[in-house]
């Protein structure tokens, strides 16, 4: 009787350690699956963790292919298959095959012991006795079926059943998690290279319209009319090469292909090209472009194409839509920083948009008869520039009226000289006109 009782007290113990080991099992396979981006990480796992947890000779991992109705034998590990970890296979199983349709239509399926008539127990081996076969479903669609042999005459029990559901239900979530983040990576991957090709097979031909729209300026009689003409083609085929660029940019950003190209450049000369390229883009309008050029004579170390990206971007967003007044564009050096402020007095943002002025192909009107063109990407093109110089961007504006201002700080490069202005200028954090000092007032 005693000795009965220690032998019950030790299987208990014995029992009680393994549920327990399981459990810890199953919890570190649900850590290490949610850190799976790859379905070749999440098939590890699931293979490694089955033949561990239900002490099999080989687990086989069968992914569902629904477009094509078949079965693909994915991946296999174990002593069995002839490998310490698990091994890539590539061959199709149509879903109607006869040795899959009971595992599929009931969701588990142990051999020989549920059904010793099944067509697949004749298949069973010395090496191979026990089967049990698992269905992984997300939701109502099947995902694959899990394949798990055994070589011993040890039955799988109800916990080794309800281990294999658990291990089942992590494994399918897990891989279709897995197979939408590779479905997104390729699709944007696909949608960034087509991008790629339309934008350079517009930019090709826009670039010889622009060019020849140049030499036609040259040529053209000087009379109003045909000026006139010139001019609409240059800024249709300008506005349309914005578009283009901003579509480029757009791809680059969605795939982290937006590459930084941090080089020495005069802040005055940059500002002075920027503003050469922003006078074109109120022509036709009676609104006043006010750009400051009382800039400090600084080097700066920073994307030289970026940031002149943004300013172009900030001043054609108000420019766009400032019907009347003013639109005012001023730098200041403030420490090793730059500070690029752009104010019109158009009309104001309401409280609620001002997040999402910021999110591509965002627009306050959507109508197809909206006044203002464009695709919304400029100021999305613009943030996203920003933030990888490593700046902030921040919008103020009321019932009338926007302020844009960008703060890029560590740019300035410590070796630049400096007039005794200029660092009064950075000492009060804000722009101080020199003597002689001029600012472009244009009107168009």
């Amino acid at each position: 009787m005693m000795d009965r009782q220690v032998s019950d007290a030790r299987t208990f113990t014995s029992t009680t350690v393994e549920l327990a080991w399981q459990k810890e099992c199953l919890g570190s396979l649900s850590a290490a699956l949610s850190a799976a981006t790859e379905p070749d990480q999440a098939i590890s796992q699931i293979l490694s963790s089955t033949v561990q947890l239900l002490r099999a000779d080989t687990a086989t991992l069968l992914l569902y292919d629904n477009a094509q109705g078949r079965f693909r034998v994915t991946a296999i590990a174990g002593p069995q298959a002839h490998s310490s970890r698990w091994a890539a296979v590539a061959f199709e199983i149509p879903r109607d095959f006869p040795s899959l349709e009971p595992p599929a239509a009931r969701g588990m399926r142990v051999l020989p012991d549920d059904d010793p008539r099944d067509p697949l127990v004749p298949l069973l081996t010395d090496t191979s006795s026990r089967a049990l076969y698992v269905v992984l479903r997300y939701g109502a669609e099947i995902v694959g079926i899990l394949s798990i042999l055994r070589s011993t005459t040890l039955p799988f029990d109800t916990n080794d059943r309800a281990l294999a559901r658990g291990i089942g239900d992590q494994a399918a979530l897990a891989l279709t998690t897995a197979r939408m983040q590779d479905d997104l990576l390729r699709a944007r991957a696909s949608r960034s290279e087509v991008i790629g090709i339309i934008s350079h097979e517009f930019r090709s031909p826009l670039s010889a319209i622009l060019g020849f729209t140049e030499l036609l300026r040259q040529a053209a009689p000087n009379d109003g009319e045909t000026a006139s003409y010139v001019a609409r083609i240059e800024d249709a085929g300008r506005s349309l090469l914005e578009v283009v660029e901003d579509i480029l940019a757009f791809g680059n950003l969605v795939t982290a292909n937006a590459e930084l190209d941090l080089k020495p450049v005069g802040l005055r000369e940059l500002w002075t090209t920027t503003y050469e390229a922003c006078e074109r883009l109120c022509e036709g309008s009676t609104v006043v472009l006010d750009w400051s050029h009382d800039v400090a004579d600084v080097t700066l170390i920073t994307d030289a194409v970026k940031l002149r990206t943004v300013l172009s971007r900030l001043v054609g967003n108000a420019l766009k839509f400032t019907e009347r007044g003013r639109v005012s564009v001023e730098a200041w050096v403030r420490g090793r920083g730059l500070v690029v402020r752009v104010t019109d007095t158009g009309s104001g943002i309401p409280t609620e948009d001002r997040e999402r002025i910021f999110e591509p192909f965002w627009q306050a009107d959507t109508s197809t008869t909206r006044h203002h063109g464009g695709m919304g990407l400029g100021l999305y093109v613009a943030q996203r520039y920003v933030a990888i110089l490593g700046g902030t961007i921040t919008v103020q504006s009321g019932e009338q009226g926007s302020v844009f201002t960008v703060i890029l700080p560590n740019v300035v490069d410590q070796s630049s000289d400096s007039d005794e202005q200029s660092a009064a200028s950075r000492a009060l954090g804000a722009p101080a006109r020199r003597a002689g000092a001029t600012s472009s007032t244009v009107v168009f």
